[in-house]
């Protein structure tokens, strides 16, 4: 998997991946990869005022969809685990009454 790795100078140099024909372009990991490098242009310094202003804007959509994705995800998660049978406090153990369950022993 060589070459999916970068540093973090590549990184800081980088554009954000560019989604392929029919995919979203706005699921959270290219949200967060734009963000990363919105963050690491404005930390570098080197752009005018009009353009880390516009730059500022374009991370805030980003973070916005970040977000958003998140709290789906977390809306999902509780979904999941509220479910009859499901333990909030463990999601991933069994029911009562089943192997492995609470009070087995």
């Amino acid at each position: 998997m060589a070459g999916f790795l970068l540093t973090s100078a590549e990184l800081m140099m980088s554009e954000p991946p560019k989604p392929d024909p029919g995919e979203d372009p706005h699921t959270f990991e290219r949200s967060l990869a734009a963000l990363e490098a919105v963050v690491a242009q404005l930390e570098r310094g080197d752009v005018g005022l009009e353009e880390a202003v516009a730059l500022f804007e374009q991370g805030r959509t980003h973070l916005d969809r970040c977000r958003a994705r998140l709290a789906l995800a977390q809306a999902r998660i509780e979904e999941l685990t509220s479910s009859p049978g499901a333990s909030a406090a463990d999601p991933l153990a069994p029911p009562e009454g089943r192997p492995g369950g609470a009070g087995q022993g």
